[in-house]
Order: structure tokens, then C-alpha cells, then sequence
């Protein structure tokens, strides 16, 4: 998953957080920034805050990495927990009210390579006041959140494919 069912005004802003979002500035319009640059909302009647609250329209297989977190930005880690993101001396740190780590060791997918409970599943743009508001995700809609693998065992593997192809299947040993 990359930006799915985010609005362009939800995605400029996490990008932004220290700046204010104003959609009336033409310089700001979505054209310039990365849309389809043949797409014309003149000839789609679409005022300037219909433009910005359309939801992006990226390929599925574009997925979030590391490198697109941002300082301001809120993780929820695996375990459950929520973590702002802050930027000391050029390395992002996960910050919450009793407790803090690094993004070192996580990897470009997120993944911590030390104890999965810390993988970033979900990332979030919360701009509040406080830090503990920051950190109530509480009816906040995700920005990205992690496509999971499921197991299942060989007999529902074959019962889905079977399902599917209408005949019992043969898998072949590359």
C-alpha cells in the first residue's frame, strides 16, 4: 500500500507539518505538485478544495518505506502503541510520553529487525497541541497502514485454489 484512500490535502500536509495548509494559493495547486499534470479540474468544474480533497489515485504495489516518514508524524508499532516521530540531529526518533527509540534498526520496510512487536504498521498525521493528544490516534485515519501476509495451511491452500479453478490443482516444483 502506498497513499490509498488519503486525500491529497491529508498527504500534503503530513509531508508539511510546519507549515500551514492554505488550498486557495495557486502555487499550491495539486497540479504542480505531482498529479497528472494533463489532469485539468477547470474543465472538471472541480473548485480548488473539491481538487485538493479527491483521494490519490497511486498503484497499489507503491508501498510506504522509511524514507517517507517525516518529523510530526504519529507510528503505531505492532504492539499497539503510538509514537511520535522527531527528528534529532538528522535521525528520527519514536517518542511517547514514557519511553523513546531510534529508527536505526528498523528496515526500509519498516520492519525492526530485532523485535516485531516494533514494526511501524501504521502511520498517522495527527497535528494537535499536546503530546498526548498527538498520540490519541483514537478515530484518526492512517495515512498508510501495513499490508499483512496471512498463514494458512497447505489443505486451505488447496481448498481456495481448488475453489477458484473449479478442479483439484497440482502444484509443480520449479
Amino acid at each position: 500500500m502506498g497513499w490509498c484512500e488519503v486525500t491529497y490535502k491529508e498527504k500534503w500536509i503530513a509531508e508539511n507539518p510546519t507549515k500551514i495548509f492554505d488550498s486557495s494559493r495557486v502555487v499550491m495547486c495539486t497540479k504542480f505538485l505531482g498529479r497528472n499534470p494533463e489532469f485539468n479540474c477547470i474543465e472538471k468544474e472541480l473548485s480548488c478544495e473539491q481538487c485538493w480533497n479527491q483521494e490519490i489515485e497511486e498503484s497499489e504495489d507503491k508501498c510506504m518505506t522509511k524514507s517517507d516518514l517525516k518529523s510530526g508524524m504519529v507510528i503505531q508499532v505492532r504492539n499497539g502503541d503510538t509514537y511520535l516521530l522527531c527528528d534529532f540531529n538528522g535521525v528520527l526518533h519514536a517518542i511517547k510520553n514514557d519511553s523513546w527509540f531510534h529508527l536505526t534498526s528498523h528496515r526500509s520496510d519498516m520492519k525492526y529487525e530485532v523485535n516485531e512487536d516494533f514494526d511501524i504498521v501504521k502511520v498517522f498525521y495527527n497535528g494537535c497541541n499536546s503530546l498526548r493528544s498527538v498520540l490519541d490516534v483514537t478515530g484518526t485515519k492512517p495515512i498508510w497502514t501495513c499490508g499483512e501476509e496471512k498463514e494458512i495451511s497447505a489443505d486451505e491452500a488447496f481448498r481456495i485454489l481448488k475453489e477458484h479453478y473449479g478442479c483439484d490443482v497440482k502444484i509443480m516444483q520449479e
